[in-house]
């Protein structure tokens, strides 16, 4: 704790956390980029091992500007600690903040200091429960991608994606170029919805290079022949010891029938219904968050990535999933505020404006492809049965959280569901079972707030590595809290 702190600490080395800290270092800011990954790139540049060597890596125009990113980062030497988990930001005397950054790497704790933190944590993929979804050969879309990304590993024999994200598309194209047995691509959305971009010509231009990997996607999938089908969704997955099959059913008026479902049979099934921020992390040390109408939270910011914790700083997807492009620009903004703020470049002004400009029109995009793949809460409803599970670490379905909730009137948020009756209390820490417990409080006329609060560690670690945690004398009780929280002001 006697070590002299370094000007920023970035913790993300995805594309907003390098552009963040390429920017930085040319104005010659001392920056350490924490990243929980072997490699540098985050999840969409997810870098194979060091030891294997892919051919053709990535190809394809929507991954050119973050490995333009990567290929600088890796030129200008950044200081980047890869394989460290951060699990907690502490800031132990508020009258000169100096941040308090608490990691694992290697099995071991560590602790840096800085002046100032950006936090580019990235997203996670929307889970979505449904009867088997807890079978093994049943996982995210990401998932199968990130095997083919970093080792060109397939990870079955007949495939079946759905959900009612485009990225689903991607996934399709890669798995098929790596030569795997695609049965078939389900949209939960009608035809007429995966149109809506056409409303917006300027969103459809902002967007062109997307919209072309889209469509050549598209023409991939019909050359080889697999079955595209859009209004219908997976509404089980069955299979003893593992998968072997999911019943899908049309969808009409934003409800799965599931009278008229049909068997497909197959050994892996990867869904995808969009992304919530990552943003646990900048919310345990303070950052004020905004609840996002279908789930997740992203951090209030200044438009330029200044948070309300001075000296904390967000950028990339913590703020609202946007893309890579945009999360580029955003880290590059940020950059800039914390350059601003330290008195560092005086500068800034025409940079600044020219980065909000571009921002502005992936935004424009962003908001489009949300709308054309978010689902409302009736379609996500109509999956839940009482023996659907819903916290996986806990082992907690559907029926009993509904049971709770009615014999328990008083429980009117998510974190009195939590202690009742365990949901988020496992090793995620509601990552993945939060989206859905909102919802059963949802059909229960509660609002779920701010949902599970966020608390150190945020992440799983050994308990030796919190051993030389920061003591009580040096942080305050309200410090562990999220200042969302009225009661912990």
């Amino acid at each position: 704790m006697s070590e002299a702190p370094i000007d920023v600490a970035v913790i993300g080395a995805g594309p907003a956390g390098m552009a963040a800290a390429l920017r930085l270092c040319d104005e010659g800011v001392a920056v350490t980029v924490l990243d929980e990954q072997l490699q540098m790139g985050g999840q969409i540049l997810r870098q194979p091992p060091r030891a294997i060597r892919v051919r053709d890596w990535l190809p394809g125009r929507i991954y050119d500007d973050p490995k333009d990113v990567l290929r600088r980062a890796q030129q200008v030497g950044l200081d980047v600690r890869t394989g460290s988990t951060v699990w907690g930001i502490f800031v132990p005397d508020r009258r000169t903040p100096v941040f308090d950054v608490r990691f694992v790497r290697d099995g071991m704790g560590h602790s840096l200091r800085a002046r100032r933190v950006i936090v580019a944590s990235g997203c996670i993929e929307q889970a979505v429960a449904f009867p088997g979804w807890q079978l093994p050969g049943v996982m995210p879309a990401g998932g199968l991608q990130a095997l083919l990304k970093s080792q060109q590993v397939i990870a079955g024999e007949r495939i079946v994606l759905a959900g009612s994200h485009p990225l689903l598309l991607v996934v399709a194209q890669q798995l098929l170029t790596a030569g795997a047995r695609l049965e078939a691509v389900l949209f939960a959305q009608p035809w007429p919805q995966a149109l809506a971009l056409a409303r917006d010509p300027l969103a459809l231009m902002y967007g062109v290079g997307a919209l072309r990997h889209a469509a050549s996607a598209m023409l991939e999938l019909r050359r080889h022949r697999v079955s595209v089908r859009f209004g219908a969704a997976v509404v089980e997955a069955y299979g003893e010891q593992r998968l072997e099959g999911i019943r899908w059913a049309p969808v009409r008026h934003a409800v799965p029938q599931h009278a008229e479902s049909r068997e497909l049979p197959c050994d892996v099934f990867g869904f995808c219904f969009g992304f919530l921020p990552a943003s646990e992390l900048a919310r345990q040390a303070g950052a004020r968050a905004i609840a996002l109408p279908h789930g997740g939270h992203a951090i209030h910011h200044d438009g330029a990535g200044r948070t309300d914790v001075a000296g904390l700083y967000v950028a990339g997807e913590p703020t609202g999933v946007k893309g890579a492009n945009a999360a580029i620009v955003e880290g590059q903004l940020a950059a800039m505020s914390v350059l601003e703020d330290a008195g560092r470049s005086p500068r800034l002004a025409l940079e600044r404006r020219r980065a909000a400009r571009r921002l502005r029109r992936h935004q424009r995009f962003s908001r489009q492809l949300a709308m054309l793949s978010t689902m409302p809460d009736r379609f996500f409803d109509a999956l839940l049965t009482d023996d659907t599970l819903v916290c996986r670490c806990e082992d907690v379905d559907c029926g009993p959280l509904r049971r709770a909730l009615a014999a328990n009137p008083l429980v009117r948020d998510a974190n009195a569901l939590k202690l009742l009756a365990r949901p988020g209390m496992g090793l995620c820490q509601g990552r993945y079972c939060e989206i859905t417990v909102a919802r059963l409080l949802r059909q229960t006329g509660i609002d779920p707030g701010a949902g599970f609060r966020p608390r150190p560690p945020v992440r799983p670690v050994p308990v030796h590595a919190l051993c030389d945690a920061p003591s009580a004398e040096a942080i305050r009780w309200d410090d562990l809290h999220s200042v969302n929280d009225p009661e912990h002001r």
